[in-house]
């Protein structure tokens, strides 16, 4: 039971971190808390191919994610988030 709690404090410890969570509402705050689970990838694992629902908010910890975005549209450019810890 310990360690669940200490996962429910490091998590909301990392949200509230999130450049945008002073600009939510309590209810979007608890939504976000309730939905959020720590989930680990091996190195090279696909996470999402794209045709399924979304995912939701993902939020790297540790390691590198490499995206793909298949469009015939102009490229998308997307920069490296700010340190969250």
């Amino acid at each position: 039971m310990a360690a669940a709690i200490t996962a429910a404090t490091d998590m909301e410890d990392r949200l509230v971190q999130l450049p945008f969570w002073s600009s939510l509402t309590e209810r979007e705050r608890e939504t976000v808390q309730r939905s959020a689970v720590t989930r680990r990838y091996e190195k090279g694992a696909l996470i999402h191919d794209g045709g399924s629902e979304c995912l939701g908010l993902v939020l790297v910890l540790s390691g590198e994610l490499r995206t793909y975005l298949l469009s015939d549209a102009p490229a998308l450019r997307l920069s490296a988030p700010s340190s969250v810890r």
